[in-house]
This record gives C-alpha cells, sequence and structure tokens, in this order.
C-alpha cells in the first residue's frame, strides 16, 4: 500500500518520468517511490528520506525552466 505525499510539502517529482513520488512503509524500511512501475526510480531507508530524494532527483536541465517555475527577469 502506498500513500500520497501531501500537496503542500515539497517533494521534487521524477526527474525519469515527472511524476510525483508516493511512500511506503515495510515493516521498518520506509520507500519514497515513483507511482510509475515502469519507472524503478526510489529512495529506501529507515526512514522517509526527503532530502535523499530531493537531491537524487533535483532538476539541472542547462537553459531549461523547471516545470511550474517562472524566470525572474528584473
Amino acid at each position: 500500500m502506498s500513500f500520497e505525499i501531501q500537496k503542500d510539502f515539497f517533494c521534487e517529482n521524477c526527474k525519469m518520468c515527472g511524476t510525483r513520488p508516493v511512500i511506503e512503509q515495510v515493516k521498518k524500511v520506509w520507500t519514497i517511490r515513483c507511482p510509475d512501475a515502469n519507472c524503478k526510480n526510489a529512495v529506501v531507508d529507515s526512514f522517509i528520506n526527503v532530502e535523499k530524494w530531493n537531491m537524487l532527483n533535483h532538476y539541472t536541465g542547462v537553459g531549461q525552466l523547471k516545470p511550474g517555475k517562472l524566470k525572474h527577469t528584473g
């Protein structure tokens, strides 16, 4: 069973497919993963490691804008 991450909680989308991740718990192991079964993008840890997920999925496109972000021109 997976749980959605609240919309107001900052969490990067999956860098492979752009989908917002979900959280799963099996015993003492927490997984933040992409809900797309074909993607296989996940962070597994003993706690909900959103920081690691964000570092691994941070958008780094050169000369491109991250979806949903506005470029400051002033």
